[in-house]
This record gives structure tokens, C-alpha cells and sequence, in this order.
């Protein structure tokens, strides 16, 4: 999947979140899944319900939060994404549930 620096992305608000020491759990009832998060997937997920941030935005967060370049980044951001996205997790902050 390719994103755009300027997409925003919101969590879907029926999903079951629950934090379990450092790691967040995330449980899509509908889908009869469970997704756990590290560390940094915990950041970007919280940023991601809080506000709906720009890909870009996820990007500087992850650079100036953990100290790595652009390029690292953006391919750990998109990982990111794309596994969320293709799970369901995710919807473009345009759209409706």
C-alpha cells in the first residue's frame, strides 16, 4: 500500500483496547480478532486516537521519540500502517464507520 504524507487516519471506535504493561491489545470483536502492539506501535496508536495525525506528523514523532533518520521512519510508519489497514483497524479520518 502507498500512503501519502498528508493522509490522516483515525481508529475505528468499536474496537476493544486494552493496555497490558508497555504493550497495548487491541480486540475487533466483529472480526473475532486480537492485535497486540509494542512499544512503538503504542505511540503511534495513541497519536493515531488522539488526534488523527498526518502520516508525515507519525513520521517526525517516530524520529524525534526514538532518535532514528526519515527513512527508517517512514518504512516502520508504513509497516505500520499497512498492517493495521489491511486488519481493519484503521479508517482515512474522512471517512465513516
Amino acid at each position: 500500500m502507498t500512503f501519502s504524507d498528508s493522509q490522516r487516519f483515525t481508529a475505528r471506535d468499536d474496537l476493544v483496547v486494552e493496555a497490558i504493561d508497555d504493550q497495548i491489545v487491541i480486540l475487533d470483536l466483529h472480526g473475532d480478532r486480537c492485535f497486540g502492539l509494542n512499544a512503538q506501535g503504542v505511540l503511534l496508536w495513541q497519536r493515531i486516537r488522539q488526534d488523527a495525525p498526518s502520516v508525515a506528523e507519525l513520521i517526525e514523532l517516530l524520529e524525534q521519540t526514538y532518535a532514528i533518520d526519515a527513512e527508517r521512519a517512514r518504512t516502520d510508519l508504513l509497516a505500520f500502517l499497512s498492517a493495521l489497514q489491511s486488519a481493519g483497524l484503521l479508517l482515512e479520518h474522512n471517512q465513516t464507520l
